[in-house]
């Protein structure tokens, strides 16, 4: 299960990956940021409740829900809605190399947040040590892209994505410990966005009075984003933590995985948005995180 979680987890960033290169490309082509995170979860909410609903799996998350509505509502906003908001909105000033490379911090935050998402209320110090290593080939990289960003850009993709980061895996966590083994990874996902879709219809109205209805182009993006991250990459990465169990070091591991997203994204933005080959020190920053990641997943 080891092994299977580990694969899972580099299958998701493999996935997710498109995330960082459509959002830049929406960005660049014009599209308001706000819409492609909107467009994303209304598309995932679609599939989804098309999929439960011919499985008549849809029961039993209103169900769970009900047990625990507040919490559904909180954590579930958490892990959606602040988490991709943040990255969308950072996509907007700064390239996706960079937001990639940002979004590792995802491992040093999962770790961090051991004590208030598990039964062990200590960080583990080796875990986070791995986790720096990875952190310091995630700064190296960023010497293989464009150099010349000003200082606003620079705070304006950072902030959100610092954000961002503990979002993620802390809204993911909660809700495993919410629904433990009572429902599916792909109920639970459709349970988390069900709960969000009040926040999302409501940053719709704000998006319209603010720049209109999206592009044909944006609705494309978001539907292909939707697809590969939301739908497949997501359902792959709950699936390995959930393989992982409540197992803190397993989890980090998996979590830790997602520093692929790295290389795919390098690669992606290369051909599809013709940008430039990382520099001798940002293959060396590569190969510091491959080697972080092993040495965690190997400890773990």
């Amino acid at each position: 299960e080891s092994n299977m979680s580990l694969f899972l987890g580099i299958l998701a960033a493999f996935f997710f990956s498109t995330t960082f290169i459509l959002n830049r490309k929406m960005g660049i082509e014009g599209g308001y940021w706000l819409w492609s995170a909107i467009l994303r979860h209304f598309f995932i909410f679609i599939f989804f409740f098309i999929w439960l609903g011919i499985k008549k799996e849809i029961k039993p998350v209103i169900k769970e829900i009900k047990l625990n509505v507040g919490a559904w509502f909180l954590w579930g906003n958490v892990g959606f809605t602040v988490f991709y908001s943040f990255i969308c909105f950072a996509s907007q000033f700064g390239p996706s190399w960079l937001i990639a490379c940002l979004w590792q911090m995802t491992i040093l935050a999962g770790i961090l947040l051991t004590p208030f998402t598990s039964d062990s209320k200590k960080i583990p110090v080796k875990q986070v040590l791995y986790a720096v290593l990875i952190f310091a080939g995630v700064i190296l990289v960023q010497f293989s892209g464009e150099k010349e960003i000003n200082i606003r850009d620079i705070l304006l993709t950072m902030i959100p994505m610092i954000i961002s980061t503990a979002a993620y895996p802390l809204g993911n966590r909660k809700m495993l410990q919410i629904c433990g083994d009572h429902l599916s990874t792909v109920q639970r996902i459709f349970g988390m966005i069900l709960c969000t879709m009040p926040t999302w219809i409501l940053l719709s109205v704000i998006a319209y009075f603010k720049r209109g209805y999206p592009s044909a182009g944006q609705l494309g993006g978001a539907l292909i984003v939707a697809v590969f991250a939301g739908i497949i990459g997501t359902t792959l990465f709950f699936k390995a933590t959930k393989l992982a169990g409540g197992d803190h070091k397993k989890l980090a591991a998996v979590e830790s995985t997602q520093a692929a997203e790295l290389i795919f994204a390098l690669t992606g933005e290369i051909f599809l948005l013709h940008g430039s080959f990382p520099s001798i020190i940002g293959f060396a920053g590569i190969m510091i995180i491959i080697a972080g990641i092993v040495m965690l997943n190997f400890r773990a």
